[in-house]
């Protein structure tokens, strides 16, 4: 952790200038990276180290944003199962044929077709879900992005609110890939983890289960040729 003054890490964690240069510059990352192909690893790689280094600086870390030991892992479970069948639901019924109706398109899924019918690129797809892409997501765009945008705005109610909707559009622009579809989903997706992490009091291990789970439930769809 970066030692510093505690008057200077309480105008590191308040002032709306430094946070504004942060929220922006995630915003160029998301936006340029993954079209430019400045970076030779996933961007999400950037963006976490990116997020690390702002807790660290501020005196913080992960676990003071959710990565840390839960009172009740029963309660955790039970609110990330509960969780993962209503967006699952609602994918299904709801959020994807609307935006396909919206968009005049499916959502793009090129970037997984060689899922369909293998099972060794399934299981290598499930280890990357789990391992790294749910998990990073979920520190960067709930973890660090959310409460960086509450801190903007002052960390009142209706600042968590908006703080919810903002972080989702960063989360669904992550997800251009994807086509207009993809986004939108995304988007609506980010907006439903961002309420679960309210909810569970900050906690980023049901958001990040929950994110897994909804991600392998679509992989394992791609694989019988169920979606896309």
């Amino acid at each position: 952790m970066i030692h510093l003054s505690a008057k200077t890490r309480k105008l590191l964690r308040t002032d709306k200038r430094l946070i504004a240069c942060e929220v922006l510059f995630v915003l160029v990352l998301v936006f340029t990276l993954p079209v430019l192909q400045l970076f030779p690893f996933s961007t999400i790689i950037l963006l976490s180290a990116f997020a690390a280094l702002s807790l660290a600086i501020r005196g913080l870390g992960w676990r003071d944003v959710g990565l840390r030991r839960s009172s009740s892992w029963l309660r955790t479970l039970l609110q990330t199962c509960v969780a993962t069948v209503l967006v699952i639901l609602l994918f299904g019924l709801l959020i994807q044929p609307v935006t396909a109706r919206l968009t005049g398109k499916p959502i793009e899924l090129s970037a997984f077709s060689g899922v369909k019918g293998n099972v060794w690129v399934l299981v290598g797809w499930l280890a990357r879900v789990w391992i790294m892409s749910a998990l990073l997501e979920e520190l960067v765009f709930r973890g660090y992005l959310l409460n960086r945008i509450a801190d903007f705005l002052g960390r009142g109610r209706q600042a968590w609110g908006i703080a919810v909707l903002a972080s989702s559009v960063f989360f669904g622009v992550a997800h251009a890939y994807q086509g207009p579809a993809g986004m939108l989903n995304a988007t609506v997706i980010g907006v439903l983890l961002g309420m679960l992490y309210l909810i569970s009091s900050h906690n980023l291990w049901a958001t990040w289960i929950c994110h897994s789970l909804i991600d392998s439930v679509s992989l394992v769809a791609i694989y019988f040729r169920m979606l896309g």
